[in-house]
């Protein structure tokens, strides 16, 4: 009988000490990892987001920055999270790219997270500075052209690299690369005349643009962006077929539950309906737009074959 009571308690406290399972999810806060510094565009979308997604989730949403070699240090921070659905991930287009770039990158795209849905993609902006003659994109790619290998191109990450590259090849041109920390100190250096070609976010550029301190040539979008509508997109300023945006997406590490994947989709396509929220991430050249895991998954899986493909072709493979 003694015997038969200890094995009742035992199992009770088995029950009572058990971990909660997935239909109690969630019942503390959750992690949001973002791959870059605090203040960047990243963050921003972070924080926006995370705040509609508490609403939705009933629990508070906790941003962190794991910011260092173009999110890297965030994608192997997630990877190793327990995958219990308290540690999300804000990814970015670098995501599918560092594998690629990198050969100590430590993780794959799709192995070792979990998809859960599309956030949404920014367009970017093809600038230069005031200082040069060309107008247009194709008097630019004139100019570089007769200045063959004279000119320079700012890149600020990984994914501003290979999508500048891969314009300057479409245009046939060849600039010289200088790498800078930031958007900022790069927009200085195009502003200055110190490099001549630039790429980046259409968020971040808008004002520059307005003010006349770069000259803005043509958003990479398919479509022309409301925050510029007077800019033309570059197939429609004479590079047909080039097109580049930075997307973002919500991963969690692999094995998720998929009870709990269920209920974070659901969650964060009713948050990226949320019109503050629209009206926020609009206002940084945000377009939202949401996904079943199924279809993230397909979506990452042609990005990791685009960037592997250009990464061989480009021979930009780093150690």
């Amino acid at each position: 009988m003694f015997k038969l009571i200890l094995a009742s308690l035992a199992a009770a406290g088995t029950l009572i000490s058990a971990p909660s399972t997935a239909s109690d999810y969630p019942a503390k806060p959750v992690s949001l990892i973002a791959g870059f510094a605090a203040g960047g565009p990243t963050d921003v979308m972070a924080r926006a987001f995370a705040q509609q997604l508490s609403a939705e989730l009933g629990v508070p949403i906790v941003v962190e920055n794991r910011p260092g070699a173009d999110s890297l240090l965030a994608s192997q921070a997630v990877k190793n999270a327990k995958p219990d659905g308290y540690t999300i991930y804000l990814a970015s287009s670098a995501h599918a790219i560092n594998p690629n770039l990198f050969k100590d990158a430590k993780f794959k795209v799709r192995d070792d997270f979990t998809p859960i849905s599309m956030i949404g993609e920014v367009p970017n902006v093809i600038a230069i500075p005031t200082s040069l003659p060309a107008k247009t994109l194709q008097e630019f790619i004139e100019y570089a052209k007769a200045r063959d290998g004279q000119l320079n191109y700012a890149t600020t990450a990984s994914i501003t690299y290979l999508q500048t590259a891969l314009m300057l090849k479409s245009a046939g041109l060849n600039l010289q690369r200088i790498p800078y920390k930031g958007a900022a100190p790069a927009a200085v250096a195009l502003m200055s005349g110190d490099v001549q070609l630039m790429m980046s976010g259409i968020g971040p550029m808008v004002s520059q643009v307005q003010s006349g301190k770069i000259r803005a040539l043509a958003v990479t979008s398919a479509k022309r962006s409301a925050l510029l509508p007077d800019l033309p997109t570059t197939t429609e300023a004479g590079l047909p077929g080039f097109t580049s945006t930075v997307w973002y997406a919500l991963l969690a590490p692999a094995n998720v539950p998929a009870d709990i994947v269920k209920r974070l989709n659901e969650s964060t396509r009713a948050a990226l309906q949320n019109p503050e929220l629209i009206s926020k991430l609009t206002a940084q050249g945000v377009e939202l737009r949401g996904s079943s895991p199924e279809e993230l998954s397909q979506f990452l899986a042609a990005e990791e074959a685009k960037w592997m493909e250009t990464v061989d072709e480009l021979g930009a493979r780093q150690q």
